[in-house]
């Protein structure tokens, strides 16, 4: 078995180019080809920013669930896509369907899953490895039958299936590759602990490492043990970074004040050196539920050339920031979650794809009408078809639409578009118009500038300027005053918010009575 080595730094330490530096190394140094090396994560946002910055094969960057997914042979998954909607229409009670339910929805505070549905409790229970006799698993007992039932009838397995039967049959990672190296390792589930030290337990395994931060563990609620991350390993087993090039003094003594305030070893040999900047801590009398204040700030520092992150602990708390960003035609976006559409209205720049901004840009500008010609409904042409002939021939674009149409075209009146779009393309050109008469057309071929999210989102995020809104949910109040565990899940969660800084945090006013303490 290949011994255990650990790399542990704070928020903005550089964990990521320390993967990067040594992998150079040992490729360099012809101690490994890239092709020998296998570096996994927990999610895909973490495996997609190390994939974009190690210089291994894609293949060889992966979350642990697809990388035994492709041990297990690609079994088809039962909680997606057609295999969920098969089951929800199957006949069974409302409470056991999945539809519209994320098995690790990590935008809902803190509360553990049990709210999340009888699919996330299953999920919840067994990557916590309760053992059989436990008496949570009672409640379950119909729904489990069943639901393993409909995998034996499909074929197909769940995503707790996918570790589960790895960390039991699998015996090493796919292709036997002679290092493994685990990122954001403090969010690893006990099951997911049992599946990667298995594979590092293989003959083939020379080096096994795992990376992270127990401090910015913020999945508990999932079954995460940051706890892993803190035990001992013989001496020269652990590389600790010992700067931060992200948060200034001012932002870091708060950040470590918070998490001085964590029970049991958190802090033990914690220290580290901030950015060498001042820095600001300040408070704002906006709320979530009134943020006007937060807003104006955010198109000053815009205005400015310099980033915001806006912040929440749930994802409706977001709902009225959203709304005023949207009114008054300020460009915003998550990068850190571009599947999320709310909190990414104009979509994300990917290779090969026209978002409808794009769309719009070149009507504004009066070129490339085969991308805005597309948008109109039927009876903006002459004759069927004509769309497909623009989009072979855009040069003859006036010949094909209606007479009417050529005026509102040639002086780029956007209402006229909007109004004379189909309607899904509507409500995208509304905002993206607005942005363009607010800031031009030019601000839409750069990356927004201000940012949305939960603190859970936006692990590895980071900007200039930080706004905490620190409400939680009842839920999420109820499982702070429940134990001790869910106090020290509130103060990683707040760890982590405040640490996305790299200059200012701006802590807002609470709406309502339950507060995450930053």
């Amino acid at each position: 078995m290949a011994d255990e080595y650990r790399i542990v730094g704070p928020p903005g330490a550089g964990k990521t180019t320390t993967i990067r530096s040594r992998v150079e190394r040992w490729v360099k140094d012809d101690e490994y080809a890239a092709e020998d090396i296998v570096l996994t994560s927990f999610s895909r946002a973490a495996a997609a920013e190390l994939a974009g910055g190690v210089p291994v094969p894609r293949e060889n960057v992966a979350t642990l669930h697809s990388l035994a997914r492709r041990a297990l042979g690609q079994q088809p998954i039962a909680e997606v896509g057609a295999l969920a909607k098969q089951w929800d229409e199957s006949g069974v009670p409302p409470a056991w369907r999945i539809g519209g339910q994320a098995t690790a929805d990590i935008d809902d505070g803190l509360a553990p899953l049990e709210g999340g549905g009888m699919l996330s409790t299953y999920a919840l229970y067994r990557s916590k490895m309760l053992p059989a006799e436990h008496p949570l698993w009672g409640p379950l007992q119909g729904f489990t039958t069943a639901w393993e039932q409909f995998k034996v009838e499909t074929g197909s397995m769940d995503f707790t299936d996918l570790i589960e039967m790895a960390a039991i049959s699998v015996d090493a990672v796919p292709g036997e590759h002679p290092v493994l190296m685990v990122d954001e390792a403090q969010d690893l589930t006990p099951l997911q602990w049992m599946l990667v030290r298995r594979w590092a337990a293989h003959p083939s395994v020379e080096r096994f490492f795992v990376v992270g931060d127990p401090a910015q563990a913020i999945f508990s609620f999932a079954g995460a043990r940051p706890e892993e991350m803190l035990t001992p390993l013989p001496d020269g087993h652990s590389h600790v970074l010992s700067r931060s090039y992200r948060m200034p003094r001012a932002v870091q003594a708060l950040a470590e004040r918070r998490l001085a305030t964590h029970s049991g070893a958190m802090m033990e040999g914690r220290t580290f050196a901030p950015r060498d900047a001042e820095g600001s801590v300040r408070r704002l009398s906006a709320s979530w539920r009134v943020p006007d204040l937060v807003v104006a700030d955010v198109e000053r520092n815009a205005a400015n050339g310099e980033t915001s992150l806006i912040l929440t602990t749930c994802a409706y708390m977001l709902e009225p920031t959203i709304t005023l960003l949207r009114e008054r035609g300020l460009l915003y976006s998550n990068p850190w979650r571009r599947s999320n559409g709310r909190w990414n209205p104009l979509g994300s720049r990917r290779e090969g794809t026209v978002r409808t901004a794009d769309r719009l840009v070149a009507f504004v500008e009066g070129r490339d009408p085969e991308l805005w010609t597309p948008l109109l409904t039927a009876g903006a042409y002459r004759m069927r078809g004509a769309k497909k002939i623009i989009e072979k021939s855009p040069g003859q674009w006036r010949e094909w639409l209606r007479p009417e149409v050529l005026p509102a075209a040639e002086a780029a009146d956007t209402d006229w578009l909007i109004a004379s779009s189909m309607k899904e393309y509507q409500r995208p050109l509304e905002y993206a118009a607005r942005v363009v008469r607010r800031q031009g057309a030019g601000v839409l071929e750069h990356a927004p500038l201000i940012h949305v999210g939960t603190a859970h989102s936006v692990k590895g995020g980071q900007a200039q300027h930080v706004y905490i809104f620190p409400d939680v949910s009842a839920a999420g109040a109820d499982e702070i005053a429940r134990s001790r565990e869910g106090r020290d899940a509130a103060i990683r969660l707040a760890y982590v918010a405040l640490s996305r800084a790299q200059e200012s945090v701006t802590i807002c006013a609470p709406a309502g009575r339950y507060v995450l303490g930053v």
